[in-house]
Formats: structure tokens, sequence, C-alpha cells
């Protein structure tokens, strides 16, 4: 089994669909507009118990608009 969840960068960036499953799956993702000057980023931690490399965190960086 495994889990996927933001952990940072919350406020702009939500796992919409496919948060936890087994063997494979397809994480979605939802985000707002970065209406700022600077590009932003968010982390995404995927955890599955006892699996090598457990957990694996997947950085998201958002351009400006």
């Amino acid at each position: 089994n495994w889990t996927a969840a933001v952990i940072n960068g919350s406020e702009w960036l939500t796992v919409s669909g496919g948060s936890a499953g087994t063997n494979s799956g397809i994480i979605t993702c939802g985000y707002g507009l970065n209406a700022g000057a600077s590009p932003r980023t968010a982390v995404i931690r995927i955890s599955a118990d006892h699996a090598p490399g457990d957990p694996v965190e997947v950085s998201v960086t958002q351009l400006s608009h």
C-alpha cells in the first residue's frame, strides 16, 4: 500500500486524486495560479511501507504568471 500527500506548499498544490493505492497508480494534482513575481515550489511525499527507498519526495515548481 502507498500514500501520497503534499508536505510543503499545500496552500497552492493539492493531491486531487490517487492519494492512496496498492501496486502502481496515478497521482493527480490540482494547483492555484501563481500571481507572484517568483517561481514557487511544493513537495509531494509518496510513502509505501517496507518499500526500498521509502519515502520518495517529488518537487513541483510553478513559474510565476
